[in-house]
């Protein structure tokens, strides 16, 4: 038997071991076995992160138009309210309080469109001050110091919901939101009832001249017009300055008093309960009266 010796050759390669027979021929399973095509991989990757930047973009802008909506709505609400709180307390008329009001919201755009309200968008009420010092609205409540606006953008409203931009690729088609703003106009007649009985003489009447002096110069410059009458008393009460905003004449007709007599607080508060009487609507206006004695 000829037994023919095959002499075998190690090779080095940096990747892998491969053995060659002296004959020069590999085996089947010594053969180096080539990786599949990956051309066009990349490609796929890309196209699945654009799809994701492009819905991060347009949820981004979507977004960003509801911010400015809210914001933009907020800013008519608001000066709506204001409007129909000042012509109320101008007017006295709530009707011309919404028109007014109306008017105003339909000036400022949201979205791109005006503010549209309607008359159940209006209410009415008294605010005070709590103790908290905000004011707490009364809706309904007497006298008529505080208009409350809500504006709406949804799909009841006259203006409709906002239709976003990319609606149609995230899904939401309709952006719904409101705002609440409520406007307070304090409107106060003042009537002042003074003692001129014959108790006043000397440094107390000037007292009392220099008391009322602060006093209208202090309402002067307060943002409301208050209406303010004169009453005074003695023995008998009278009628000296009706309600007006003109406060020289309150200053005036106090230094023309003539003193002297007995005292009857109650016929100088019937007096001032007569001005008060004939000032303006009292659904509308806070009232006070100041009794000023020694």
């Amino acid at each position: 038997m000829n037994n023919s010796t095959k002499t075998i050759y190690k090779l080095k390669s940096p990747h892998r071991m491969r053995f060659f027979a002296a004959t020069g021929h590999r085996t089947g399973a010594e053969q180096v076995r080539k990786r599949p095509p990956r051309s066009g991989a990349m490609l796929i990757l890309i196209a699945i992160m654009m799809i994701g930047f492009m819905m991060a973009v347009a949820f981004s802008v979507d977004i960003a138009q509801m911010h400015l909506t809210k914001t933009e709505l907020r800013t008519a609400t608001d000066a709506a309210s204001k409007a129909a709180a000042a012509t109320l307390a101008e007017t006295m008329n709530r009707s011309q309080a919404i028109k007014r009001g109306r008017e105003i919201a339909a000036a400022n755009s949201v979205n791109s469109e005006p503010l549209l309200l309607s008359r159940r968008d209006f209410k009415f009420g008294n605010a005070k001050p709590s103790k908290t010092g905000k004011f707490e609205f009364r809706q309904g409540g007497q006298p008529y110091n505080t208009v409350k606006v809500t504006g709406r953008r949804v799909k009841q409203s006259r203006s409709g919901a906002v239709p976003l931009f990319f609606g149609g690729l995230t899904g939401v088609d309709l952006f719904e939101t409101e705002s609440t703003a409520a406007a307070t106009y304090i409107e106060r007649d003042v009537v002042l009832v003074v003692d001129r009985s014959g108790s006043m003489w000397g440094s107390k009447f000037r007292d009392l001249i220099s008391a009322i002096k602060t006093f209208t110069e202090t309402l002067e410059e307060t943002p409301v017009d208050e209406y303010v009458g004169l009453a005074s008393y003695a023995e008998y009460g009278s009628t000296d300055v009706p309600l007006t905003p003109n406060l020289y004449r309150i200053d005036q007709g106090v230094r023309s008093l003539r003193l002297g007599g007995w005292t009857s607080v109650s016929r100088g508060m019937q007096a001032g309960n007569q001005i008060m009487q004939g000032g303006r609507n009292a659904r509308y206006v806070e009232r006070t009266m100041i009794v000023m004695t020694d």
